[in-house]
Parts: structure tokens; C-alpha cells; sequence
């Protein structure tokens, strides 16, 4: 019997960890590896909240846009 692959656990916003892995030089795996809590220090922190701000950042743009659109 096969279960086949199935994908679970979190994604994360690729955008926002490409500008982290292109402002700090750190893996891409590293940075979602601190994200996930994987890795402990000042920088997996410093990288946990800057990518909390960039996401409510861009949901915040979204979401006027959207707003804006319904407006029309």
C-alpha cells in the first residue's frame, strides 16, 4: 500500500525570503529553518520578525487594494 507524498507543515512567502536571503547572505534553508524555530540565536530571531513584518506589510498592501477595487 502506498500513502503516497503528501506535503504537510507550513509555507512560507517566498518573496520575502528571497529579500531576506539577498539582505543577509543566509541560505534560503537556513532562513526557513529559523523561521521554524530549527535554529536558536540572535540572528534566527532578528530574521523571524523582520519576515512578520514584511508579511503584514504585504497583506496590509493587499488588502487596500482590494479595498480600493471595491470601491470602483
Amino acid at each position: 500500500m502506498n500513502k503516497g507524498n503528501q506535503k504537510t507543515g507550513k509555507y512560507y512567502h517566498e518573496d520575502v525570503i528571497r529579500i531576506l536571503h539577498e539582505k543577509y547572505g543566509y541560505t534560503k534553508d537556513y532562513i526557513r529553518k529559523s523561521l521554524r524555530g530549527d535554529r536558536v540565536g540572535i540572528m534566527p530571531d532578528r530574521i523571524k520578525k523582520e519576515y512578520n513584518q514584511m508579511v503584514a506589510a504585504s497583506q496590509k498592501a493587499v488588502q487596500e487594494v482590494a479595498n480600493q477595487q471595491s470601491h470602483l
